[in-house]
């Protein structure tokens, strides 16, 4: 079967979907509830023959997202070959339609294709497979029969002439058939021997001669030399496909066929057309190369080769192209690339000088101020000048720049001139900076003093006066006159020297020890400046409470120095607080050292309300106090719960289950040691959920299981405690306390518990889990009774029960085989046995101690 690439494609993706194992199925890939949903298919008809057409139609929908795509696919009965289609939403008939086409393309075997599955994908990505496994898909099967699948059959090609000058046409003639259903298109395509150029021919039919007949006019763009049949490729009316490669053009194909015999020559005495570039060219931007045929070697810039038609050259540079055609016609063209405007050195555009230029051109024809400028001529002449240069691509370049060699003048300050009175500096052009800040012409200078006065004009000639005014004593900074320092300090001052509490002291020196100094700094002029300071870096010290520290007591904060806060409020040393409270004590000196305190008194115990009835079921215990409170819950000294209240106050206390009228006592205590008052809660009796009429003992054991659904009793309201219990009841009562599923366990292997008997499944999960084996005989019995014996060995296994005591029933020896069954069961006390002091292991074990038994093991208050 031969199949287009789109064909292959599709056919590869079904196949696939083939090989896998296929069932109906959903894949979801969000957390959308509603899913697609298939409803119906129906074909327009199921009996086809090549060229027909029918409609496929799908009835599906999505409450969520809406459907994206729908996807049907059949299935070659006899093969893997498969076929699918998309089909597209039809807003008239709201359904999903398709025209499905029988050709040699498409279902291209004749026979039963099989519906396979129906594939439909929402917007979210959710999708839903349906296939044959879940839905009857016959009436939507196709028989396919009478579809002509063989391709159309070349008998010859023939040319008019197989030498053509340019401007002439070369005609070809192809004798093709099909006895399906005829010929439909025919083309031949050719490429040149250099394999750079191709054409393709369609051609028409001739009804004179029957047979296929095309031309191609030979034009200039044609290239000479010989050119190869590379394909022939013909259609028949129902798609069928010939390819025939040549092998000359697809020597590796071992099912290309010989087409030498169609091949033609293009005589060309003309020389090959270059565009882009022509002789002596000069260029300053990239080319791009065209020519008509022969091949093109390029020369230059360090380059050389063949190159290839519409070839761009952009690098800079000389270059020589040659093309010469199959013919031997050449054409030769030398040209260059100069995309660099001339360039100037020693001046640039903008510039201005303050001394004679030489300027340097690297190329083309230069002019000064309007007059040709020969390269490396000085310009000494003051003023602004023009030069401008253009090479043979025309690339330009041009500048402005001015010569300037007479520095400022200033007046109204003398070199090193020391005023004591303001002074006013003028200068007669450029630009001035004062101190490095810019400076005007004929501004008075008041501020004390070393002063720098920079002129310069726009060429950089440069005047500098230096000069002085002083009126001022020394500057100090780093320290204040009368302040106080909590950290080291740095002193500095402008001028002069300076003594420190008597010392020798230098500017930027740092001082860290705590104490009181004096500085004194003098200029050349006597000018004293004097400060006095202190560094102090102790803060306060508190004492009478610590850092957030609870108390349930009153409190008395005493500190050493400065002034305090207390949460904001003025405080003074010393005074007792007595108030409950949040509290957050400051105390700052006069160096700013600073020292704080958090606090809380809390003298209040806290109260319990809002506890719930607790009854002989109970396994809570639940109430309201301070949030945060550490909660107890006693019975009588024994500790039964420790919890933590949340911020809300609530309590739960999980408990084992107590006995009815016993005493529990409920504290709590908050996180500064106040103690509740405690709450007694008396446990009261719970209200049975099923009452039996037949029970004289045991009701609360009875009542125990009944509440925890391992036991319902008889539909008649009865318990019947007195009657042996049945094997499959004892059975049924372990496995409903373990909770455990007893759907899908193994086969146990016993004659009489057959698939579909009662109690099968719970039987077959007992011995999965080991704790019943069945009798000797290979039976189990399930409505048989249960010794005691039997009884202690089966709740030993089911709870894994172990331990041992100094007890021996006068009934039970050594020997006898439950022995260490039931000195277990006593161990763990869930057994006393009777009053005479013996077990009785091989009495019938009745309802109503069966479920003692159980009762005791589960809860120790039995």
């Amino acid at each position: 079967m031969i199949r287009t690439g789109q064909q292959a494609a599709m056919y590869i993706l079904v196949l696939m979907l083939i090989i896998a194992p296929l069932h109906s199925q959903e894949v979801m890939a969000s957390e959308e509830m509603a899913k697609p949903v298939f409803k119906s298919i129906e074909v327009e008809k199921n009996q086809l023959t090549g060229g027909d057409k029918v409609n496929i139609s799908v009835q599906a929908s999505d409450e969520g997202s809406g459907i994206q795509s729908v996807l049907v696919v059949y299935k070659y009965s006899r093969t893997m070959d498969a076929e699918g289609i998309q089909l597209e939403f039809n807003e008239s008939t709201e359904n999903f339609e398709g025209i499905l086409e029988i050709s040699g393309r498409s279902f291209n075997l004749n026979g039963d294709w099989n519906l396979f599955y129906i594939e439909i994908t929402d917007n979210d990505g959710n999708s839903l497979r349906v296939d044959r496994s879940s839905d009857d898909f016959s009436h939507a099967d196709l028989s396919i029969s009478g579809n002509d699948l063989q391709p159309p059959v070349l008998h010859r090609i023939e040319l008019e002439d197989k030498e053509i000058e340019t401007g002439g046409t070369l005609r070809v003639t192809i004798e093709a058939v099909d006895s399906g259903s005829g010929v439909g298109e025919v083309r031949i395509k050719y490429i040149n021997e250099d394999r750079i150029n191709e054409e393709e021919i369609t051609l028409t039919f001739d009804e004179n001669s029957g047979n296929y007949k095309g031309f191609l006019s030979i034009d200039e763009s044609i290239a000479g030399g010989q050119w190869l049949v590379d394909r022939v490729t013909i259609y028949d009316q129902n798609q069928n496909v010939l390819y025939l490669d040549s092998k000359e053009t697809q020597p590796y194909d071992p099912r290309a066929v010989d087409l030498s015999y169609a091949n033609f020559r293009v005589i060309d005495s003309a020389p090959p057309i270059v565009k882009g570039v022509v002789q002596d060219g000069f260029y300053n931007k990239e080319v791009e190369i065209e020519f008509n045929e022969g091949t093109a070697y390029l020369e230059g810039n360090s380059q050389g080769g063949r190159i290839w038609n519409h070839k761009v050259v952009s690098d800079e540079g000389s270059y020589t192209l040659e093309v010469t055609d199959d013919a031997g016609n050449k054409t030769i063209i030398n040209f260059t690339i100069d995309m660099s405007p001339p360039s100037f050195s020693e001046v640039y555009s903008g510039g201005i000088y303050n001394q004679n230029v030489t300027p340097e051109f690297n190329e083309g024809t230069a002019y000064l101020n309007g007059e040709q400028f020969e390269n490396g001529t000085v310009i000494s002449e003051e003023g602004q000048h023009h030069l401008y240069a253009v090479d043979k691509a025309g690339n330009e370049t041009e500048l402005e720049f001015a010569i300037d060699k007479t520095a400022p003048i200033v007046d109204g300050v003398e070199p090193d001139g020391i005023y004591f009175t303001n002074v006013i500096p003028t200068f007669n052009e450029g630009t001035a900076e004062l101190d490095g800040k810019p400076f005007t012409s004929g501004t008075t200078v008041v501020k004390e003093g070393r002063h720098i006065l920079n002129v310069h004009d726009e060429a950089w000639n440069y005047t500098t006066v230096v000069f002085t005014i002083d009126r001022t004593s020394p500057s100090i900074w780093g320290v204040k006159d009368g302040a106080f320092y909590n950290q080291a300090v740095t002193i500095n001052f402008d001028e002069g020297t300076a003594r420190l509490n008597g010392e020798n002291f230098a500017s930027g020196e740092d001082i860290s020890e705590e104490g009181t100094y004096v500085l004194l700094v003098t200029d050349q002029a006597g000018n004293e400046t004097r400060v006095s300071f202190t560094i102090d870096m102790s803060a306060p010290q508190i004492d009478g409470v610590d850092e957030n520290a609870l108390y349930n007591k009153n409190v008395t904060p005493i500190f050493n120095e400065g002034s305090a806060a207390l949460n904001g409020i003025e405080f003074v040393s010393g005074k007792e607080i007595k108030e409950d409270g949040n509290y957050h004590l400051v105390v700052t000196d006069a160096s700013g050292n600073m020292s704080e305190i958090y606090f809380s008194i809390d003298k209040t115990a806290p109260e319990i309300t809002a506890v719930e009835t607790v009854t002989d079921k109970s396994e809570l215990v639940t109430g309201i106090t301070e949030p945060g409170a550490v909660v107890e819950v006693k019975n009588g000294s024994v500790l039964l719960n420790t919890v933590t209240a949340d911020e809300q106050g609530n309590f739960a206390a999980k408990i084992k289950v107590q006995k009815q009228q016993s005493i529990l006592i409920v504290t709590a205590a908050d996180n500064a040691g106040n103690i509740s008052t405690p709450e007694n809660i008396t446990v009261k009796q719970s209200e049975p959920s099923i009452q039996f009429d037949d029970l004289i003992r045991y009701q609360d054991e009875i009542y125990f299981l009944t509440g925890k659904s391992i036991i319902t009793g008889y539909p008649d309201g009865t318990f019947r405690p007195e009657e042996p219990i049945k094997r499959i009841q004892a059975v049924k009562m372990i496995l409903r306390e373990m909770g455990v599923e007893t759907s899908g366990s193994p086969d146990p292997g016993l004659t009489d518990m057959q698939p579909g008997a009662y109690g099968y499944e719970d039987v077959s999960t007992a011995v999965k889990l080991g704790f019943i084996s069945g009798k000797d005989n290979g039976t189990f019995d399930p409505f048989g009774t249960l010794t005691r014996g039997q009884m202690a060995k089966i709740l030993v296994k089911a709870y894994h029960l172990n331990g041992s005591i100094e007890k021996d029933f006068k009934d039970v020896g050594k020997e006898q085989w439950a022995y260490e069954f039931i000195n277990t069961l006593a161990a763990n006390n869930i057994t006393t046995g009777y009053d005479d002091n013996t077990f009785r292991p091989n009495h019938q074990i009745s309802r109503q101690h069966f479920s003692v038994f159980m009762a005791r093991y589960l809860d120790d208050q039995f």
